[in-house]
Formats: C-alpha cells, sequence, structure tokens
C-alpha cells in the first residue's frame, strides 16, 4: 500500500493549527471587493445576469463545466494573482509562520445552486487529506454571496473530524454512509460578505442538498509551507511563489523545430504509462502552435540522463518541451548545468505543469528558487 495512503490517519498526530481551526476572518470588503470582481468576470459570459444567487436562473447545466473553466482561468490571470497576494499580505501573512509561503495558482471556484443533488453537483463530505494536502497548508474561503443553512459549507470540528475521519478507515465505510456520519456531525458556515473560513486540511467539510432559493457563489485559496514534502501539490504548478505568474507570452516562443522529452526515470513519471504524457505534451504544443519534430524518452536506467544531454547540445533544435521542472532524474547540479548548456546554445525548455519557460537566467533563477523549496526534491 502507498505511504501516502497509509498516512492518511498519521496526519492527524498532530496539533491542530489553531488560526486554521475552524475560525473566522473579517477583511475590508471595499478594498477587496470579491463578490464584484467575480461578477464581472462571470458577466462576460452572460451580461445580463443580474447578481451571482441567479446563476441558475441564466446557466443551463450543460454550462456549468465552461463556467467553471471561465473563473478559474480568471483566477490564474496576472491580475487576479496580485489582488490574492495583496489580499493575503493584509490577512494572512501574520497567521502563518513563514513570510515567504506559497499561494495556490489556481482558486477553487465552488457554485451550488438549488437542489443541486439532483444534478448530480453534490460535493460529498471530505478532507483536504483524502485530495492530496497536507498539515503544512491552510484553507481561505471566501463567499461571494450570502451563505445561510443549505446553501453553505457543512463544517465539522476537529475533534469531531478526527473521530469520523478513524471509523471512516477502520470500518472502510461505503460514501453513503461517510455523507451520513458527517452530516450527523457537521454545521452550517454562516458568514457575511466581508467575511472569510479559515480551516486546517484534516477538517472534514462537504456540502448537503441546496434547499434555499439562491446559489451559493465562493472561492478558496490556500497557503502552503515551503521547506516541507507537499506531495502532488507541488511547488511552481498548483502553488506559486508570491509576485510570480507564469503565463507564457507565444511571441516569445522559437519557431523552429521542438522535440518533446520525457525524463522515465524521475519519481514525478512514476509509472504513469508515456503515451499519456506524450499526449498531454503534444496538446501543449498544439495548443502554443509548436513545431514538434520528435519526441522522445530517457534511456531507463540513465539518470545522469545521456539523451537529454545530447539533445540540449544540437544545433538543429529550437525548444524542449517536458512535463516539469520535477520531471527530471538527475541531481540538482547536472540538471542546472543542463539547463545553462540550453541557454548557452540559444535552446528554450517549457515545462508543461509550471507553465515556465526557460529563455533567460532571469527564469532560471525561478526554477532553481522553486526547486529548493521543497523537501524530498530530486
Amino acid at each position: 500500500m502507498p505511504a501516502r495512503i497509509e498516512n492518511v490517519l498519521e496526519s492527524y498526530n498532530w496539533n491542530v493549527d489553531e488560526r486554521f481551526d475552524n475560525k473566522t476572518l473579517d477583511y475590508d470588503k471595499e478594498k477587496h471587493n470579491w463578490t464584484e470582481y467575480f461578477f464581472e468576470a462571470v458577466r462576460e459570459l452572460k451580461p445580463e445576469l443580474p447578481d451571482l444567487t441567479q446563476i441558475h436562473n441564466y446557466f443551463k447545466p450543460t454550462e456549468f463545466i465552461n463556467l467553471r473553466k471561465h473563473l478559474e482561468l480568471f483566477t490564474n490571470s496576472k491580475e487576479f494573482s496580485t489582488r490574492l497576494d495583496s489580499f493575503f499580505a493584509d490577512y494572512v501573512r501574520d497567521l502563518v509562520d513563514d513570510p515567504d509561503y506559497l499561494i495556490q495558482s489556481t482558486s477553487g471556484i465552488r457554485f451550488v445552486v438549488p437542489n443541486q443533488d439532483e444534478l448530480g453537483r453534490l460535493l460529498a463530505f471530505h478532507t483536504g487529506y483524502w485530495t492530496g494536502y497536507n498539515n503544512h497548508m491552510g484553507t481561505v474561503w471566501i463567499p461571494l454571496t450570502k451563505t445561510y443553512g443549505t446553501n453553505t459549507m457543512q463544517v465539522v470540528s476537529w475533534d469531531e473530524s478526527i473521530e469520523i475521519m478513524n471509523k471512516i478507515h477502520n470500518e472502510q465505510l461505503p460514501l453513503d454512509e461517510i455523507q451520513r456520519l458527517s452530516i450527523e456531525k457537521s454545521y452550517p458556515v454562516e458568514i457575511d460578505i466581508g467575511q472569510a473560513w479559515l480551516f486546517n486540511q484534516g477538517h472534514v467539510h462537504g456540502n448537503i442538498n441546496n434547499e434555499t432559493d439562491i446559489t451559493r457563489v465562493s472561492f478558496d485559496a490556500r497557503y502552503a509551507l515551503p521547506g516541507h514534502d507537499l506531495g502532488p501539490r507541488r511547488a511552481g504548478s498548483f502553488y506559486r511563489l508570491q509576485g510570480h505568474y507564469s503565463k507564457i507570452d507565444t511571441t516569445d516562443l522559437a519557431t523552429g523545430p521542438w522535440v518533446v522529452f520525457v525524463d522515465q526515470n524521475s519519481s514525478y513519471i512514476g509509472e504513469t504509462p508515456h503515451f499519456i504524457i506524450r499526449e498531454f505534451l503534444l496538446g501543449k504544443a498544439r495548443q502554443l502552435n509548436l513545431n514538434v519534430v520528435e519526441w522522445s524518452n530517457e534511456y531507463w536506467g540513465c539518470t545522469w540522463m545521456p539523451k537529454l544531454q545530447d539533445f540540449v547540445e544540437r544545433d538543429n533544435i529550437s525548444g524542449l518541451i517536458v512535463p516539469s521542472i520535477h520531471a527530471f532524474s538527475g541531481t540538482k547540479e547536472k540538471i542546472k548545468d543542463l539547463f545553462e548548456q540550453s541557454l548557452k546554445s540559444g535552446q528554450q525548455i517549457l515545462f508543461a505543469d509550471e507553465n515556465i519557460l526557460l529563455k533567460d537566467e532571469q527564469e532560471l533563477e525561478v526554477i532553481f528558487e522553486i526547486l529548493n523549496l521543497e523537501k524530498n526534491n530530486t
């Protein structure tokens, strides 16, 4: 059994961070007018929408996925990221133990329409531990509409979360029993615009069927502390540095031949089938109109990366597209040496997961600042 699965219950052997123990945070809603800001973003799709609580009357259920994608792209923009940096600096910085905390790159968007259970859109009770988070992270949940009764998030206290999770795992409960047990112990988060809810990754939380006549809209963002194993939620992709926004300017991309390259020895790749990774990279290349002429894998067992070395020394290749800054098996020194060789030869490297284009020394510094943040990094 993978260690991460075995450690779900062990994660609770931890003194809960009381600053994020189901606490309310008051903020200046004039300075940080999140409701109006998101409302304008939604109206880009439906200009006639009167307010966020009426989303269910203006969007068909089949349009919800596109709405969510639209808003997630919105939260990934430089403008939104700058606003979120400012909000965290004002209200979160004093609550965490490291001023160099990381911030979630793309905020989670939740819109809970009336009777969402009938549409198959009910977000079941869960914990952050089940979705890849750990104790070195905290969640800031910000409602954009009025929250009350059945339309809001339901939460469970820390002690009862421990009790529930032990029962779930020890008895291997089915989902309907997990939902029933969690509902019994939960209570609604009823806060106003201008307030946020802070909780840890071990708190059980979820939704029940929205029996009100309005749509509840909220977004959530997380901080993560550097210097820890962040698991699958890695720095550079899921989390970003403060003030760093990864958006590739297509005018910066080399127009010559590109190669899709995968180091199959990397722990990042693991046992993921090669064709899945290759198709992901080819899809990214198509999105950016890159001229891909070849795909290739590193030799199995060759962690000194001879094939990558060969590619960066070629003068007939404009760039390499690779899965991630974390997807190399060599030492940091070897990786940095190869990246520097690439720059000297005028060759670019595009890291698909992080959306980072290595084209100059400045980006090289950012890459290694990220790599040096995480514990147990290659």
